[in-house]
């Protein structure tokens, strides 16, 4: 649960997150808890919701072997019309990856591409038009991006990065993830670490 306005949801889709053996007491695979989760979260938006960043607003990155943005360049406001439009791109896209493009873990460019969805990186335009918060989500380990091998070079790239954007990282874990790296990206940016 979180009291942010702005959030940019950070959710994987690679391979293992529709892994067949790891469904839960539902019978529900990772995909369908995320993807029904994400839905829930954009719902509970509110563009009526307002502070000094204008009204409740969201955006959407999926990864895998590759990152992708759901509106670049921009938060979304939460009006009704816009989170019904992301619903139906979320039932669209929000599914296992598979061949080249998709099956890997690539958690760090997932991160540096939400702190580049205003491409900005003057600190009052991030502080006016930016995201407060990035929910990330993994299932599994880094296996392909900028220092997928080195768990303190992505803690602290990540941490430099958001040295003038100062948003909040809620780092959530499901299955077999990399509770160390989570744990510590989520401490270095003022956020909470969740193994689900």
């Amino acid at each position: 649960q979180t009291n942010s306005k702005h959030l940019i949801f950070v959710v994987d889709v690679s391979g293992s997150m529709g892994d067949e053996s790891q469904k839960n007491e539902q019978g529900e695979l990772r995909i369908d808890v995320a993807r029904r989760e994400l839905k829930k979260a954009i719902q509970s938006l509110s563009a009526k919701d307002e502070d000094e960043r204008g009204g409740g607003s969201f955006n959407i990155v999926l990864y895998g072997t590759l990152p992708t943005v759901y509106k670049p360049g921009k938060m979304v406001t939460a009006t009704i019309k816009n989170k019904e439009k992301a619903v139906e791109w979320i039932e669209e896209n929000v599914k296992p990856g598979d061949g080249i493009d998709n099956a890997q873990t690539n958690i760090f460019d997932a991160v540096e591409t939400a702190f580049n969805v205003i491409s900005d990186t003057k600190e009052a335009k991030n502080l006016e038009k930016g995201a407060d918060t990035i929910m990330l989500m993994t299932d599994g380990n880094p296996s392909r991006g900028k220092f997928m091998t080195r768990n303190d070079l992505i803690v602290s790239e990540i941490k430099r990065m958001n040295k003038t954007r100062r948003i909040i990282i809620h780092a959530i874990g499901v299955g077999q993830h990399n509770q160390m790296l989570l744990g510590g990206i989520a401490a270095q940016n003022d956020g909470q670490y969740l193994s689900r």
